[in-house]
């Protein structure tokens, strides 16, 4: 009788200890399916954010709004920014990592608090699970285009002549004129980059065009800064003439005579009414500095200038070296006279010509860009293009891919 109620006894424990390790194992598995369901959820808001992060780029390649679209991706795919304290947030540019201030990328963030039971125990409160994802425009093959012509109907809206060599493959000629001749080369001019246009191409008295990439009456480019929101210009100040240095602002002229050396501090510089380059003078630039044309006017360049202009690679001028807004029409930009054009970054003159002339040399600069709305070419002008890392948009037809 004895052994049998030590028997029952140890039955009795063995069925508590039993009864413990069944709820503390059930407590384990509801505690693992809590911890995949917010990994599941996890996994779903970051394909979320991957997935607006590319939409945002697509729009910015539309010239729309990468925050209106995302927000519109990330809403189809349940995340709404306000409800059920779901945060979406789009930054154009991104607000950290690698590629803070440039343009050309998209951050979405996606956060989202997921109530759990079991977790509790562990940390009170509820568990807030994210995805962050950054994409970028994608130049892709097509995408290797230094100059760009906006006019829509213009014949010779590029008009390449006279010994021009342009002779980087990556180098290109992009128009948007619909015109038979809307890229014309002439008289031994010679291109080594991709052709599109959106009209036809001349090749014309030993003309040549050797990259089997050449594209005619293809789609338009788009305008590689027409969605940019850029500053007005602040209150000017009187017009500077001479050598020296100079601060970011606006001022009512800029003039260098004959010899002068002017060096211009990292920033945006309004020019309303003149800018002028005398013989030999020298303009030193090259800490990340914009050039606003802010008024109607021809830009003046004497014999032997040098302009050394490196633009600033971020902020709402990024990439952009020397321009002119849109609603300043009247005036071709000519560069001549054997001035030294070492520009790093883009000349943006969307409703002018631009003209290189009479052996301007373009040669040092690693990465010169021209957006305008006619180019012309002509007597043994030379130019480069490698522009990676300077903050300019590229010209081509691209798309999007994930960079973070």
């Amino acid at each position: 009788m004895h052994n049998r109620g030590v028997l029952q006894n140890q039955r009795g424990a063995i069925a508590v200890q039993a009864a413990v390790i069944l709820v503390v194992l059930l407590a384990l598995v509801s505690l693992g399916v809590e911890i995949t369901l917010v990994l599941v959820k996890h996994r779903q808001i970051q394909q979320t954010a991957d997935a607006a992060a590319m939409a945002g780029v697509a729009a910015l390649n539309m010239n729309a709004s990468a925050d209106t679209e995302a927000r519109a991706v990330a809403a189809a795919h349940g995340y709404i920014n306000g409800q059920n304290g779901t945060v979406v947030t789009v930054n154009n540019p991104p607000s950290k990592g690698p590629n803070v201030g440039n343009g050309n990328y998209v951050e979405v963030i996606i956060s989202q608090p997921q109530e759990v039971t079991l977790a509790k125990l562990l940390r009170p409160g509820d568990y807030d699970v994210g995805g962050r994802a950054v994409a970028v425009r994608n130049p892709g093959q097509n995408g290797a285009y230094c100059l760009l012509a906006l006019d829509p109907t213009a014949g010779d809206s590029i008009y390449i002549k006279q010994n021009v060599i342009l002779a980087n493959p990556d180098c290109g000629l992009a128009s948007n004129s619909g015109s038979a001749s809307a890229i014309h080369l002439y008289n031994n001019s010679s291109v080594s980059g991709p052709i599109w246009s959106h009209g036809g191409l001349v090749l014309e008295n030993g003309a040549t065009a050797s990259s089997t990439d050449k594209t005619t009456y293809g789609a338009t480019m788009i305008d590689p800064y027409a969605s940019v929101s850029f500053p007005a210009a602040p209150s000017c100040q009187a017009a500077v003439t001479g050598s020296g240095s100079l601060t970011p602002g606006c001022y009512n002229g800029l003039t260098l005579n004959n010899g002068d050396t002017r060096t211009l501090s990292p920033g945006t510089y309004y020019i309303r009414n003149t800018l002028s380059f005398g013989n030999n003078s020298v303009l030193n630039a090259t800490g990340g500095v914009t050039i606003v044309m802010d008024n109607n006017y021809q830009i003046q360049i004497g014999s032997k200038a040098k302009l050394n202009i490196t633009a600033p690679t971020s902020g709402a001028f990024s990439g952009i070296a020397l321009m002119s807004w849109a609603s300043n029409t009247l005036n071709t930009q000519i560069f001549w006279n054997n001035a030294t054009i070492n520009i790093v970054g883009a000349i943006y003159m969307p409703s002018q010509k631009v003209l290189f002339s009479n052996n301007v040399d373009t040669s040092a600069s690693r990465c010169t860009q021209v957006v305008g709305r006619y180019l012309e070419f002509d007597n043994n002008v030379t130019f480069n293009y490698n522009c990676t890392g300077t903050g300019i948009r590229p010209i081509g037809p691209y798309g999007a891919k994930l960079a973070e």
